[in-house]
């Protein structure tokens, strides 16, 4: 059952991002397989999707997180939170943001606005770690909710 899981997860995501930009199936692949998701891996797969990445690397998707000062002073390899993939996300593209969220822009409130969305679990816990599987669906969903992903 959990093949069967992971091989739709991987067909849902997969498609969408290939539209998004150009992802090398060997690093996804890697990435969904991770029991912790790190910060380098969520540099990739969010820089990737919203097209600010083209066929780079996990290094340089995280390199380009230090330059923007998205890093939050995090090593490339450090398991990867649910608020700040959460802040990540909404920092990469054009989520809609509550009033506290937009007042006072962060990983918390970051984190609330996609649980009220619906994006991420309502029952989950903000400093929890995601495994890799999880943020590929997180990013999945949070690509589907786009304004431009809608008919």
């Amino acid at each position: 059952m959990q093949t069967k899981r992971l091989w739709a997860v991987l067909i849902s995501l997969f498609l969408p991002l290939t539209l998004a930009g150009a992802q090398s199936p060997v690093v996804l692949d890697r990435i969904v397989r991770a029991q912790e998701l790190t910060v380098a891996q969520a540099a990739y797969l969010v820089f990737s999707a919203s097209g600010r990445l083209g066929e780079g690397t996990e290094d340089e998707a995280f390199g380009q997180l230090k330059t923007k000062g998205w890093d939050g002073g995090r090593q490339p390899g450090a398991a990867e939170r649910s608020d700040e993939f959460a802040w990540l996300l909404a920092r990469a593209f054009p989520l809609h943001r509550g009033m506290l969220g937009t007042l006072f822009p962060g990983p918390r409130y970051a984190y609330r606005d996609l649980v009220f969305q619906g994006l991420l679990p309502a029952q989950g816990d903000p400093k929890a770690t995601l495994s890799g599987a999880q943020g590929v669906g997180v990013l999945r969903k949070v690509l589907a909710a786009l304004p431009e992903a809608r008919p």
